[in-house]
């Protein structure tokens, strides 16, 4: 059970951010599951996702590299097509429990063509966010977001060597919100003096309030094409992406009996190259040989030191246990792949 997102629809649907996979919820059965997406009820971290053939998923979280941390790491204008497959797939496939995810990025042709593009989401467009707003915080949780860049394909020589190129830029200006179920000024226990009590209630809702924040992010994208001869295609590509934003350890827009010192800086740091060789060895007997090195290198810093103190129904502060990260994950790949696939008929043999 599976679904094409053709080209057609990946360059004139809306959609809210220009990540490219979240066109999957467009397949039934396919739900969001907090930042990640569920196929039929199963856990978002049981899904495959796969570009050019190439493995996608950052290993140690278990989902696509780049994650709910960064905006996207491929451009919506560099993918070409995509297949969603909800269920009954084939061995082939594998490492799924949920839905499997294959992207083809686009590549240039003999005729050359180029596109720009900016989107601007304005604040005097945005309204209030309730919650913050009944606890005196007024600012929109998205103040302002920029998505520019564009790309341009063509021949190096016709019929022969293409090039597609693609760069993509991100800036997100999206204050955090802290707030409190308590209320100020707290009233303090008999033992504590009344200068103490003055300086704790001055401190802790000094922690609460509206924190500036930016993610700037900047995507790149290339792609070469071969046409050896009529049996032999070969291709490679590489992409490059950078992200860094201060106080998005915790990328909510608002947090309840929290505070900035909690938080931390994120960074976001990734490079991949994907090759592939398409043989075809007789009308019925193709090959493709494929190869992959990437980097997937997270690194979230604090924004202040230890220890975390936690004041019931009032607010937390302090660098929590989970902060520093740094250069964690530090992912390192090679991957090689070959598939052999034999058709007579109506079937289809396949060794990998």
């Amino acid at each position: 059970v599976s679904q094409e997102v053709s080209q057609n629809l990946v360059s004139n649907l809306p959609i809210v951010g220009r990540r490219w996979d979240n066109f999957v919820l467009l397949t039934p059965g396919v739900v969001s599951d907090g930042a990640l997406v569920s196929y039929r009820g199963i856990s978002g971290l049981y899904n495959n996702n796969s570009v050019d053939g190439a493995n996608n998923n950052q290993s140690f979280f278990s989902e696509a590299r780049g994650r709910s941390t960064t905006p996207y790491t491929y451009s919506l204008d560099a993918i070409q097509e995509f297949q969603v497959t909800a269920s009954n797939y084939s061995a082939e496939f594998g490492q799924a429990a949920g839905g499997v995810v294959n992207a083809v990025t686009k590549s240039g042709t003999n005729q050359t063509h180029g596109d720009l593009f900016y989107f601007l989401r304005y604040p005097s467009l945005n309204a209030l966010d309730p919650f913050n707003k009944s606890n005196g915080v007024y600012t929109q949780p998205v103040h302002q977001q920029q998505q520019f860049g564009g790309s341009v394909g063509g021949a190096i020589i016709k019929n022969k060597l293409f090039y597609f190129l693609n760069y993509d830029g991100s800036r997100k200006v999206f204050p955090i919100a802290y707030t409190s179920t308590s209320k100020y000024p707290l009233a303090c226990p008999a033992q504590v003096s009344a200068i103490q009590c003055t300086a704790a209630n001055n401190y802790l809702s000094g922690l609460l309030g509206s924190f500036a924040r930016t993610g700037v992010g900047d995507v790149a994208f290339g792609k070469l094409d071969y046409q050896l001869n009529e049996k032999n295609h070969l291709s490679v590509n590489f992409d490059w992406d950078n992200y860094h934003a201060p106080n998005s350890y915790n990328s909510s827009t608002s947090a309840n009996n929290s505070s900035l010192t909690t938080n931390g800086p994120l960074v976001t740091h990734t490079r991949f190259v994907i090759a592939n060789w398409n043989q075809t060895l007789t009308s019925n007997l193709l090959n493709n040989i494929r190869f992959q090195w990437a980097v997937d290198n997270e690194i979230a810093g604090a924004n202040s030191g230890g220890p975390s103190v936690s004041v019931t129904n009032v607010t937390t502060y302090g660098m929590p246990n989970a902060l520093p990260r740094p250069a964690f994950p530090d992912e390192h790949r090679i991957q090689v792949a070959e598939t052999l696939s034999w058709s007579k008929g109506k079937h289809t043999i396949k060794a990998g």
